[in-house]
């Protein structure tokens, strides 16, 4: 794989470069309940999709539907970062 640069910038958007393209994945708009572990769920989701080995505009979307489904839940720690189905779920209605 060749260097990728990910930057998350306002409002949960994502912007990435890898080797001469660069590309943004916009913000999915939801109630904001506690924004705790909002850059945890993100990391940890691009992370793994990362090491599964999918494209990168997949990734960024992946990671990008779980930040606002973990921002949008109440509760205490891993218990607010949403399970794989919920995060399917939330990006064919989106």
């Amino acid at each position: 794989r060749r260097l990728s640069i990910v930057v998350t910038e306002r409002e949960l958007t994502v912007a990435f470069l890898k080797w001469k393209k660069a590309a943004r994945v916009s913000a999915f708009k939801v109630e904001v309940l506690d924004t705790t572990g909002a850059g945890d769920a993100f990391n940890v989701s691009f992370m793994l999709s990362y090491l599964k080995k999918r494209f990168l505009e997949k990734i960024a979307e992946l990671a990008n539907a779980v930040r606002p489904l973990t921002v949008s839940r109440r509760g205490k720690g891993a218990e607010r970062f949403p399970k794989r189905y919920m995060v399917k779920k939330f990006l064919k209605r989106s």
